[in-house]
């Protein structure tokens, strides 16, 4: 079974973006030939091909060849789920600068080096040996970045199971993150509790908001539930849940295929693990509208 693609040198930044690979190994121009060469790839050539069905015939490279025209001309990519689909598809090398356009954690992309891309965020890619930890960073982050739109003037955050907020500190610093820092602000409170990790006094807006552009808010239905009530009800302390369960087909296994195909994972290599952290948050009480006197005529 074919391991990799490559993507024609013709392939500009713009179109790298429009198929969006999920797995790709970032390689530097002067040594993408020599690597393309010896890890035998099945070539892309995205300006005159679908790329979707080139992914497919390169995936199935080496198993039946009547598979792989179902595949194609029948359309039964449907019979393998989502998730199953994301674990066998190949990775695809692209020299540095048709990635130009992408956004990579401080440090990468480093040459030779597996990234996978962000499941709704065509621009950003993550380091495969972190890809969990980035992946729920950029959750937490956004969450928070609700919250304080939402006009919270206190958080809590308490470590519920998986990575604790020291395993994650040692990331790289945070990208995608829609205008959210990742470290403690001023006027916070790291707590003694092993659970509750820290805590925030915040200055809420004076009008209550969900930012347009959050990646995750659409695929939580306790976040969206918890905003209309905030926007539309009296609501004055919840608690809002942040978790991770899917493994986006990444796991343990990619280790193993990488070493084979002599390419780096870009760093020590981290497990998925099933992490919740949950948030309380306060809000200032609104005020009830005041009710406008009577008019003397209207009391006589």
């Amino acid at each position: 079974m074919a391991k990799t693609l490559f993507l024609d040198a013709s392939t500009s930044p713009a179109q790298f973006l429009q198929v969006a690979p999920q797995k790709i190994v970032v390689v530097d121009d002067a040594e993408f030939e020599e690597v393309r060469t010896a890890s035998n790839s099945t070539p892309i050539n995205v300006t005159d091909t679908d790329y979707t069905q080139l992914a497919w015939l390169g995936l199935l490279v080496g198993g039946p060849i009547g598979a792989a025209a179902g595949l194609i001309l029948g359309g039964a990519i449907d019979v393998f789920s989502s998730r199953e689909a994301e674990r066998l598809r190949p990775y695809t090398l692209v020299n540095r600068s048709i990635c130009s356009q992408v956004t990579f954690p401080s440090g990468h992309p480093q040459s030779k080096t597996a990234y996978v891309r962000h499941p709704f965020v065509n621009t950003l890619y993550y380091p495969i040996s972190q890809f969990h930890q980035y992946l729920f960073q950029h959750k937490h982050l956004e969450a928070v970045r609700l919250l304080k739109s939402l006009g919270a003037d206190s958080i809590e955050v308490r470590h519920d199971a998986g990575w604790s907020q020291e395993q994650l500190g040692k990331l790289n610093t945070p990208v995608g993150t829609t205008g959210v820092n990742a470290g403690v602000k001023a006027g916070t409170k790291r707590k003694s509790s092993l659970a509750v990790f820290y805590s925030a006094k915040l200055n809420p807006p004076k009008t209550r908001s969900i930012p347009k552009d959050l990646v995750w808010y659409d695929k939580e239905d306790q976040w969206r539930a918890i905003a209309e009530d905030v926007i539309n009800n009296r609501v004055n302390e919840f608690v809002l849940e942040v978790a991770t369960t899917e493994t986006f087909g990444v796991d343990a296994s990619v280790k193993t295929e990488l070493a084979g195909l002599n390419l780096e994972v870009g760093g020590e290599f981290q497990d998925f693990e099933e992490t919740k952290w949950t948030i309380k948050a306060t809000f200032p009480k609104r005020r009830k509208a005041s009710k406008k006197p009577k008019s003397r005529r209207q009391t006589a």
